[in-house]
């Protein structure tokens, strides 16, 4: 196998890198303080008693994190077009947190809510939904020159009948 060819190749390590960005993303802080001092760290955020609450009022952000663990586990399985919706669907909710801080405060806006965790989160789930299509697009090309290298076999055994 050549150099290209391993680099073109889609493997479970993208889905381990962005596991990994998850995981630092729960370390490091990632919303601004509400009335102490330091800011809120990612993990605090993750497993908060406000979270769950959160589902049930709809907020769109926080279902970013189940489609994502939905789309990690679809990955790891081999199961790339439902790790793609899934990844997709995260990656979307996520930048909805993104969007509705441009929007509430523009550029200045989304430096004060936006911290190194909170970027990292979207960073991570942005990863996975790219991996996960570049595997659906690997995987559709591949099956498409199979298909044509099968359909240029079956003519030339043709013709060698003749």
């Amino acid at each position: 196998m050549t150099q290209r060819e391993r680099l073109l190749r889609p493997g479970r390590h993208w889905v381990l890198v962005s596991v990994a960005m998850y995981v630092i993303a729960c370390v490091l802080p990632a919303v601004p303080p509400f009335n102490a001092e330091n800011p809120i760290r990612g993990y605090v955020c993750l497993i908060s008693v406000n979270g769950p609450l959160v589902y049930v009022y709809g907020l769109p952000y926080w279902w970013a994190n189940p489609s994502y663990f939905v789309a990690v586990i679809a990955a790891l399985f081999q199961w790339p077009r439902i790790a793609a919706v899934f990844a997709i669907v995260a990656a979307l909710l996520a930048m909805s947190y993104e969007m509705i801080a441009f929007y509430e405060g523009g550029i200045s806006g989304v430096r004060k809510v936006l911290l190194p965790g909170c970027l990292m989160w979207i960073a991570s789930i942005q990863t996975l939904a790219c991996h996960e299509l570049w595997r659906v697009w690997l995987g559709r090309k591949q099956r498409d020159y199979e298909r044509d290298a099968g359909s240029a076999d079956s003519i030339a055994t043709r013709d060698a009948a003749r």
